[in-house]
């Protein structure tokens, strides 16, 4: 089987309803729009790439940092939503 080759390229805020709508098919979810003005926060644009098959975003990548408040200390954080190891995907950060 040929491998499947996708322009990958970074989102931008104007992909948050696609973004997330393709986030929400891999990870189980249906996020509407009255929730995406509370997504829009949280997105690290610059830290974030789609996969686009025939203008469909197909593939989402991106983190999710935040502080971790441990006893004595504050720690950085980031949460991985989503990751594709496929051969052709390009240097991501």
């Amino acid at each position: 089987m040929p491998a499947l080759e996708l322009p990958i390229r970074r989102a931008t805020q104007e992909d948050l309803p696609r973004l997330a709508r393709a986030m929400g098919l891999a990870f189980g979810g249906d996020p509407t729009d009255e929730e995406l003005p509370h997504m829009h926060p949280l997105m690290e644009y610059d830290r974030a790439r789609c996969a686009i098959d025939d203008g469909e975003i197909v593939g989402t990548l991106g983190a999710l940092s935040f502080e971790l408040a441990v006893p004595g200390a504050i720690a950085c954080a980031s949460d991985l939503f989503a990751w594709d190891p496929a051969p052709w995907c390009p240097e991501i950060f």
